[in-house]
């Protein structure tokens, strides 16, 4: 069997399991097409081999699991790189941009970067100064690649924790103004949260107590169904920005937030259970 006749046979089945099984995004570039023929191709070589349909699927996708997942972040807007050049990144450390393959990315803001990873679970840093928040991968070898420059360039008595330990006050403080914000959009007006010894801590009338991570959980997934896109379900209307705002910080906070593709309608009742 040729190339066509191939492509023609496996072209709906390889690009379904692309979408599908590596939950890929818009896979409608260059690089995307390229990968999908060298799978086909390869499917042709194992069924040349004695392989059935089932087990050169398989093995292809075996073959190209790596390259597959290496093109998954591209297929939803962005790209995980490091530089080594010193002009405009940190030498080795890993940051987020926009990849600019897709229709509708090619003039994004570079800021987009921080929304596409964070949406994709992508975990970044930020309240770390001087460097940019929401630019660098926050892993253990990124903050240390990072530490270690800053440490090499910064004024002498000025380190580096004390520059991160002043800006969580300030994080914490827009965390809090995020947070009072959506919950006036819910028309939820009797949680107080303020910020108590570096914690967050909210309470309510009715004696209920939420402390850090917990206030995102409660707000998120008990008083808000999230799509997997990052959207509200249908029928409950908040700003997006709004919504992008507190995710953005459950994201960096490492909260969970339980994706729904079934529809909510209806009122926002808040929960009366008491932690």
């Amino acid at each position: 069997m040729d190339f066509y006749e191939l492509k023609n046979k496996y072209f709906s089945l390889v690009r379904k399991k692309m979408i599908n099984d590596y939950k890929m995004g818009n896979i409608d570039f260059m690089e995307s097409e390229e990968l999908l023929d060298h799978i086909i191709e390869r499917i042709g070589m194992y069924q040349d081999h004695g392989k059935s349909d089932d087990e050169s699927i398989a093995s292809a996708f075996r073959d190209f699991h790596g390259k597959l997942l290496a093109l998954r972040p591209l297929t939803l807007g962005y790209t995980v790189g490091a530089s080594y050049d010193g002009q405009s990144t940190i030498p080795g450390a890993e940051y987020v941009s926009v990849f600019r393959g897709l229709v509708g990315t090619e003039f994004a803001d570079e800021s987009m970067a921080t929304k596409f990873a964070e949406r994709d679970g992508v975990k970044l840093i930020f309240g770390f100064p001087p460097i940019p928040d929401g630019l660098y991968v926050d892993t253990e070898k990124n903050r240390k690649i990072i530490e270690e420059y800053l440490n090499s360039v910064a004024s002498p008595g000025i380190g580096v924790e004390k520059m991160a330990a002043k800006a969580k006050d300030d994080i914490l403080l827009e965390e809090v103004d995020a947070l009072e914000t959506i919950l006036s959009c819910m028309k939820i007006e009797d949680i107080t949260i303020k910020v108590v010894k570096g914690r967050l801590i909210a309470d309510d009338a009715d004696g209920n107590h939420w402390e850090e991570n917990e206030i995102y959980d409660f707000i998120l997934n008990e008083c808000l169904a999230i799509t997997p896109n990052g959207d509200l379900a249908r029928g409950l209307c908040i700003k997006q920005e709004f919504l992008d705002s507190v995710l953005h910080y459950a994201a960096q906070r490492g909260v969970k937030v339980n994706r729904r593709r079934s529809e909510r309608r209806g009122a926002i009742l808040k929960p009366k259970s008491a932690s």
